[in-house]
């Protein structure tokens, strides 16, 4: 990714706050790791007899580290340590005399999108050894899958492949038995997460006790942990970041510590022997030439420093100490990073290995990369998704998107008085018509949104409660004050932590009085007149018999994007509403909180919101209402319905879309719930109208796929009644084609009409019957392009046939006679 502070000046700045972080952050956490680090070392050469190898490539500048850090600490050093010139790949080879079906599925998974022309390139690219195969033979285009069946098969190139790994894997047991000598215990010192490499050696050679000491131990579901219990990962051990333990952020970049730690040079590939008769690498002469400095790597030099100095009474509880201080800022660069935190790795590549030359990026351009791309593709396919996040949006869409990747609390990295519940504003003391509750969770641009509607209202008897569930309160406090709003009509309440949907909705209601309340989310607005007409409405002595109105709804489709909201369309939503049943509400909710406004006593009487339910508390609240007043219908649409439907619904969409599979698993919830308590209730007759709206529900469900379906078939059979009218009018022997779309448009309304057909029936009368023809009108309609009339005057026997019912028209003639009898076909 190219670095945006291009300038001379700015590149200095950009490298100096590379050193500070490397100095501030990344070395006190280093340096606590290599205390831990030194202790392993210590007890494994004293309690067990070990050798300790320092893995290629990490390993070596883990090494050097860890003799600074003894020597700044004054530490007595490690006995039995030596550097370990391997590879997963190397590792790979070195297995396959004793462990092949090992390595051959190490190789299956690595190229499985590779072809075997690249794996063979891969595997035998030094010392010309290319040269030995023909890859121009087209059997070598095939990608991956099969690939373990080539290793295995009599093909030349495959026979070869494995006398070479024959050759690697007898040197690579020699290499072992070089650098072990007298020990059958090892400590292997890398970077770790897997620990692939322990593996293989542990199930290849058992003889030897095989450990690992690794900055961190992490994995997938399909990772082996069979030996798990000797990889210790000595900052974390987890597979996904802990937001209590702030070192499991490296398992969402662990490209910040393997890009401090792996030095320059190629991974190692390959053995041989050296000329004093010693097994070593060809790769290893320029991994041990790597000497990063300020100007060539300013994060690792601030890191050396750091070690190089240590503070006062550097023991393991004073750097642990500055160390947890430390992994509190780095969690948050890592899963909330600013702009100016994504320049400070804006030079990482990442190299593909496993004998391949690719680099890839650690971010991507923020553009597209093909027409299926966007920018929560990249986000997902990026090697550090929350720093894509930043690069792809601004900060007040980037952040909720962060929090969400991270799993992180809302509130995560703020830090809050405890005591704060809640921060009101100057108030008029007048008891305002409406409270109008606006539930927000770090959504700036939302939010803004929904102040800003609300204050476009006719009307303007009314309070805003914003409820803050968790969010960042100062934000919130800020889009309030930057929101064209009237601001002594906006009450923010601050939750502090995450309180849940349903919960917020109570908080913000009781927060202030008023005679009527409505839900207005933050993503979702209305039209200027929705108080004025609905406050209207109950307001009248006639209307008293109503609990709450609901409006008609429009449904907005709309996506974010860089560039902020992009509404892609618009439709009525539940335009069929005309009144609000028992019944009809027992089948599902059938409208959305925006276009509620109900009466704050029947909220007393109900009870409020049931704070259990993450999803569907306005369901079940809606029932509640339903069971003590009716609701009234205004049949304007003036509510606004908005879904992110379009673009990174995984990111962006509403409950409804992203957590769909939650509103299933509630919805089951709410219903029995919902029953049990009608039954403690007494009313029996309840619970079961709630069980048969289910039923309900799944009926009227399939009856509008079938005529959904019905109404698409017909519109795309009328589009092609019309071609074929194109058609016809050009070619006049084009019959055998109207002749089976007819037969088509007779199954379709037969299977829409379920028109029982008997066995006796005629094949003209199974036309017919379907066309919905009876009498003298059962016929084959003659297409648009026939001159009936001209038929019947051309041919008088046939003008006869029709009159007296042998044929229903003339073009019944022709098809079933008059072509065979070579008659002329008029067109029209």
């Amino acid at each position: 990714m190219t670095d945006d502070l291009s300038s001379a000046d700015t590149g200095k700045t950009l490298s100096e706050r590379r050193y500070r972080f490397g100095r501030e952050l990344l070395g006190p956490a280093v340096a606590d790791y290599l205390m831990k680090l030194y202790g392993t070392v210590i007890f494994g050469e004293r309690e067990r007899g070990a050798k300790t190898l320092f893995v290629s490539r990490a390993g070596i500048r883990i090494r050097r580290m860890l003799d600074r850090f003894i020597e700044t600490a004054n530490l007595r050093p490690y006995e039995n340590g030596e550097y370990f010139w391997i590879s997963r790949l190397m590792v790979a080879k070195g297995v396959w005399r004793v462990k092949p079906e090992m390595a051959i599925e190490l190789f299956q998974k690595e190229f499985i999108s590779s072809t075997r022309r690249e794996f063979i390139e891969a595997m035998v690219r030094f010392d010309d050894g290319v040269a030995e195969f023909d890859l121009d033979d087209k059997r070598h285009d095939k990608i991956g899958p099969g690939l373990d069946e080539f290793i295995k098969s009599d093909d030349p190139a495959a026979a070869r492949i494995r006398t070479y790994f024959d050759e690697q894997a007898g040197l690579f047991e020699k290499y072992l038995e070089q650098v072990l000598g007298d020990h059958d215990t090892a400590y292997l010192v890398d970077s770790g997460w897997q620990g692939t490499a322990q593996t293989f050696l542990s199930n290849a050679f058992p003889d030897i006790d095989w450990w690992g000491a690794y900055f961190g131990r992490s994995g997938f579901e399909q990772s082996d942990r069979s030996y798990w219990s000797k990889m210790i990962g000595l900052v974390f051990e987890a597979d996904y970041f802990v937001p209590e333990k702030p070192q499991t952020c490296i398992v969402d970049h662990r490209h910040m510590i393997e890009s401090l730690l792996e030095p320059a040079g190629s991974s190692i590939e390959r053995l041989h022997t050296e000329e004093d008769g010693t097994i070593g690498s060809p790769e290893s002469e320029a991994i041990l030439a790597d000497a990063p400095d300020r100007d060539t790597n300013p994060v690792h030099a601030g890191v050396w420093d750091y070690l190089s100095t240590l503070p006062d009474g550097a023991g393991p509880g004073v750097l642990a100490k500055k160390a947890g201080d430390a992994w509190q800022e780095l969690s948050r660069i890592v899963c909330m990073p600013t702009r100016e935190d994504v320049d400070l790795f804006s030079e990482i590549t990442r190299s593909a290995d496993f004998g391949r030359t690719l680099k890839v990026d650690l971010l991507m351009e923020p553009k597209d990369r093909n027409k299926w791309d966007d920018p929560g593709t990249r986000i997902n396919d990026s090697l550090w998704p929350a720093g894509q996040a930043i690069v792809e949006y601004p900060s007040e869409i980037a952040i909720p998107v962060q929090r969400r990747l991270s799993g992180l609390p809302r509130g995560a990295f703020k830090e809050k008085p405890a005591a704060r519940e809640t921060m009101v504003r100057p108030l008029d003391p007048a008891r305002p018509a409406v409270a109008i509750i606006t539930r927000t969770l770090d959504r700036p641009m939302f939010l803004r949104r929904a102040l800003e509607s609300v204050h476009g209202q006719t009307f303007k008897d009314y309070i805003q409660v914003v409820v803050n569930d968790g969010g960042d309160a100062e934000e919130a406090e800020q889009v309030i004050r930057e929101a064209d709003c009237d601001h002594s009509r906006v009450l923010l309440v601050d939750n502090v932590i995450n309180r849940g949907m349903e919960a917020a909705s109570n908080i913000g209601i009781k927060a202030c009085d008023s005679d009527y309340i409505v839900i207005h989310d933050d993503d979702d607005s209305w039209e200027p007149s929705f108080l004025e007409k609905t406050v209207g409405f109950l307001d009248k002595k006639a209307n008293a018999k109503y609990g709450g109105v609901i409006t008609k709804t429009v449904y907005i489709s709309e996506k974010l994007t860089p560039d902020g909201i992009e509404v892609c369309g618009r439709m009525p939503y539940q335009d069929w509403i005309d009144r609000v049943d028992l019944m009809e509400m027992a089948i599902g909710n059938f409208f959305a909180p925006i276009s509620f406004l109900f009466r704050r006593s029947v909220y007393d009487v109900v009870g409020g919101f049931n704070e259990n339910y993450p999803v569907l508390g306005d369901w079940d609240f809606n029932l509640k209402v339903l069971m003590q007043t009716d609701i009234g219908v205004l049949k304007e649409r003036l509510a606004l319905y908005h879904h992110r439907d379009q673009g990174d619904t995984r990111l962006f969409g509403n409950s409804v879309i992203a957590d769909s599979s939650k509103h299933s698993e509630y919805s089951s919830i709410v219903r029995n719930s919902f029953a049990r308590d009608a039954i403690k209730a007494g009313n029996p007759a309840v619970a079961q109208l709630i069980g048969m709206g289910m039923h309900f529900g799944e009926m009227r469900g399939t009856v509008r796929d079938v005529a959904r379906y019905t109404n698409e078939s017909r519109q795309h059979l009328s589009a092609l009644d019309e071609r074929l009218t194109e058609i016809t009018s050009a070619a006049p022997d084009i019959d055998d084609y109207w002749i089976a779309f007819t037969n088509a448009t007779a199954e379709l309304n037969r299977a829409s009409r379920k028109t029982p057909f008997t066995d006796k029936m005629s094949a003209e009368d199974r036309l017919a019957t379907a066309l919905g023809l009876e009498g003298d009108r059962k016929s084959l309609v003659p297409p648009p392009n026939f001159d009936e009339a001209a038929y019947l005057r051309e041919n008088p026997d046939v003008k006869a046939a029709v009159a007296k019912g042998q044929f229903a028209n003339g073009y019944q003639h022709f098809i079933s006679s008059g072509r065979a009898e070579g008659r002329r076909r008029p067109t029209k």
